[in-house]
């Protein structure tokens, strides 16, 4: 597997977002530039963010153990929602599956 920027990244407004004047780039710890932004845009700059979250979250996780991962929270999500016949519950035996559907 490739190796990535490590550590925690930053999303940095150089300018004025609004005006179209300046840049947002996304930084490194070491401020070193990861990404710039072209498209100024305010839904372009929440996507940023969410990025910039996405990569600050999962930091320290092993890429190559998400698979192994996200199947062990898959079974132990239809263990917790299913009962013995098949039906899907939820908590206290009530209407259930979302949580089983949203992984």
């Amino acid at each position: 597997m490739t190796q990535h920027t490590a550590g925690l990244w930053e999303l940095r407004n150089k300018g004025n977002l609004h005006g179209n004047s300046g840049r947002v780039v996304i930084v490194d710890a070491d401020q070193t530039t990861i990404a710039k932004m072209i498209d100024l845009s305010e839904l372009s700059y929440a996507n940023a963010e969410r990025i910039v979250a996405c990569v600050n979250n999962c930091a320290g996780i092993n890429p190559e153990a998400v698979p192994e991962l996200l199947a062990a929270l898959k079974l132990l999500v239809y263990r917790y929602e299913c009962r013995a016949d098949g039906d899907v519950v939820g908590p206290g035996g009530g209407p259930g599956g979302s949580a089983l559907r949203a992984v």
